[in-house]
Formats: structure tokens, C-alpha cells, sequence
């Protein structure tokens, strides 16, 4: 998948979980201050588990910000991290 198509996926599902329009999604947005509570990141988390597969647990803490999780995402979907397969 192209970052930008992966890009824009994962701001529908961003948008789409925490009701935050698009256009008020962008890299640097803290996802931390858009999520309501934990029970709505579980919730985005799942959403992007049933788009891009199990990524592992240890992978969430990396889910930052916007940037962050289509960066982290990319590398699960094209199966490389830091240079070396998954």
C-alpha cells in the first residue's frame, strides 16, 4: 500500500473512531488528546487491527500521534522493521 493511501486510511479510521473530521486530523495531532478515554483507543486499535492486521502489542506505545501510526503501520504492512523482516 502507498503511504499515502495508507495515510489516508488511517485518518478515516482516526476520523471515524473519535468523530474528529478529517480535515482537523494531521500529522502532529496527539492522539491522546483526541481519544475520549481508554475504552475509544481500544476501540481505534481494534479498527486498525481488523484494516492492517495483528500487529503486536508491543507496537502500541508507538501509536503517538498520527505520523506516528502511519509510520508503524507501514512498516507492519510491508512487513520491515529498522531495515530487517518481520
Amino acid at each position: 500500500m502507498e503511504t499515502a493511501d495508507l495515510r489516508a486510511t488511517v485518518i478515516e479510521i482516526i476520523s471515524s473512531e473519535t468523530g474528529i473530521p478529517v480535515e482537523g486530523l494531521h500529522d502532529h495531532t496527539l492522539l491522546e488528546e483526541i481519544v475520549e478515554d481508554s475504552l475509544e483507543l481500544l476501540s481505534l486499535i481494534t479498527a486498525l487491527r481488523a484494516k492492517f492486521g495483528e500487529f503486536p502489542d508491543a507496537w502500541l506505545p508507538h501509536i503517538k500521534t498520527v505520523h506516528n501510526t502511519v509510520e508503524m503501520l507501514e512498516a507492519f504492512v510491508n512487513g520491515v522493521v529498522s531495515g530487517r523482516a518481520i
